[in-house]
């Protein structure tokens, strides 16, 4: 079964001479904080919590220059995305793409080749085995067979056969898949699963898409499933990674949580966030500390701390700063969608305010922190 969780709380400095905190929505815990620091009281209120900051190392920019002209790279089809899909050899995206950006360790073991050099085409690629098995795209560019962002959710199951379960064989076994058709409902393109990530707050249209392989929809445990076979059972556990490699896996979670923001900044024409790893290292203690200590909250259950007293510790000056946080996700992708999908924290990936992030993934704990210095 798959388990999601937010959270966040608001707090809030007003008229110079109050300091109010409030909670909203606390069954779904779907929160998020924002600090604004304004007249002769709110300053002496952070004063307390300005110390040193860093200037962040991580500039994202888009070049127009970088749009490819090839023409099957534009082109989308019922196969793909970008003129990819799944089955493809890598030296074809190679071919198509040139060479990726960054290259990315999933928690499945593939590796994920990131084309952020123009956040317009941005586009994640999973191979393995010199082959792609995992597709995503939240760019505004993107489109398969008739569908794109933007695309209105009636439009969408105009196109696309959606039901309440999606049934599919997979190494001889028959599985059911529960399909949520609220956010994120699941079809299949040419046998290839396929989702749709779809903006609950703006009208349900489609602000992503992702396509893979049966093995990685099995084996993500994303959706819940049911399965019967006769003879062998399929092999549905994850590959073991090593400690390296999950901290590799983290890491990954981390710059992609980065690039899927400033995409879904850049479509509303808001200015980048760049990378901060003062903040992330503060996010990483977080995230760190509710799984060492099984809570899942702003305020630390170990050391009673909220966010802007571990900003504080960390060294870290700010004007505005805001955190997110998540668990049970799999990965950023999915962890950045149900952000998105929840006011608060939507809100803070989209505060025109907030100029730096920081991010920290350890295992399925998330922290995202948002410092304006």
């Amino acid at each position: 079964m798959a388990s999601y969780f937010l959270g966040g709380f608001f707090l809030h400095t007003g008229g110079g001479n109050d300091l109010s905190r409030k909670w909203l929505n606390p069954i779904t815990i779907g929160l998020f904080i924002l600090c604004l620091a304004s007249g002769a009281r709110a300053e002496e209120i952070f004063s307390s919590l300005l110390s040193s900051f860093t200037k962040p190392h991580i500039q994202v920019k888009i070049d127009e220059k970088q749009i490819p002209t090839n023409e099957s790279v534009m082109k989308s089809s019922k196969q793909g995305i970008y003129g990819i899909h799944i089955g493809q050899k890598s030296e074809e995206i190679t071919r198509l793409l040139g060479a990726p950006q960054r290259k990315d360790l999933s928690s499945l073991g593939y590796e994920w080749w990131i084309f952020n050099k123009n956040l317009k085409l941005y586009v994640q690629v999973g191979i393995q085995n010199g082959k792609v098995v995992d597709l995503y795209s939240n760019a505004p560019t993107l489109e398969i067979g008739g569908v794109k962002v933007g695309t209105a959710k009636a439009e969408l199951t105009k196109r696309y056969a959606i039901s309440n379960q999606m049934k599919f064989q997979y190494e001889g076994a028959s599985f059911t898949l529960s399909n949520p058709h609220d956010d994120r409902p699941l079809t299949l393109v040419q046998d290839s699963p396929v989702i749709f990530y779809l903006d609950v707050h703006d009208g349900y249209k489609v602000t992503g898409i992702r396509k893979m392989s049966k093995e990685l929809l099995v084996k993500s445990k994303s959706y819940d499933l049911e399965w019967s076979y006769t003879g062998k059972a399929p092999q549905l556990d994850p590959p073991k990674l090593s400690s390296e490699q999950i901290k590799k896996v983290h890491q990954s979670n981390e710059r992609q949580s980065l690039d899927l923001a400033n995409v879904s900044r850049q479509r509303l024409g808001l200015p980048f966030l760049s990378w901060n790893e003062q903040a992330a290292a503060v996010a990483r203690g977080h995230s760190q500390d509710m799984l060492d200590h099984q809570f899942f909250d702003h305020i630390s259950a170990s050391t009673g701390r909220n966010p802007f007293e571990r900003m504080k510790k960390g060294g870290i000056r700010f004007r505005v700063a805001g955190e997110n946080i998540a668990m049970g996700y799999p990965d950023a992708i999915e962890a950045h969608h149900g952000w998105m999908n929840s006011f608060g924290h939507r809100e803070n990936i989209l505060n025109k305010d907030f100029t730096t992030l920081g991010v920290g993934f350890v295992e399925t704990y998330s922290t995202q922190n948002f410092v304006t210095p």
